[in-house]
């Protein structure tokens, strides 16, 4: 994932790497002026950055492979809304989960 800077197009910093597995979710909050991206995939981890600095705020185990991520903020609170797969689940059932944190 590779940032850009809207005005010059220059690429301000490295990629953010999310690791040698496959992303398939990304989602934007913004808390008080803060502006949050968080992304997850098959590697079964919701990773959150801050967007300007690129700083990692939180990285959490969700412990399924993770296919749609939504998230929104209240305060200093953040709210995320993961779908995914369960992770040994034969029949390929889905399964969804809601985190808040505070950050």
């Amino acid at each position: 994932m590779q940032r850009w800077d809207a005005d010059s197009g220059a690429k301000p910093g490295d990629p953010l790497h999310h690791g040698a597995h496959p992303m398939y979710a990304a989602a934007t909050a913004d808390i008080e002026g803060r502006c949050l991206l968080g992304v997850c995939g098959a590697d079964q981890t919701l990773r959150i950055r801050d967007i300007v600095t690129a700083e990692p705020p939180a990285q959490v185990p969700v412990g399924q492979t993770v296919r749609s991520l939504s998230m929104a903020a209240t305060g200093e609170r953040l709210l995320a809304m993961m779908h995914g797969d369960i992770a040994g689940d034969a029949e390929r059932l889905a399964d969804s989960m809601a985190a808040l944190w505070d950050v």
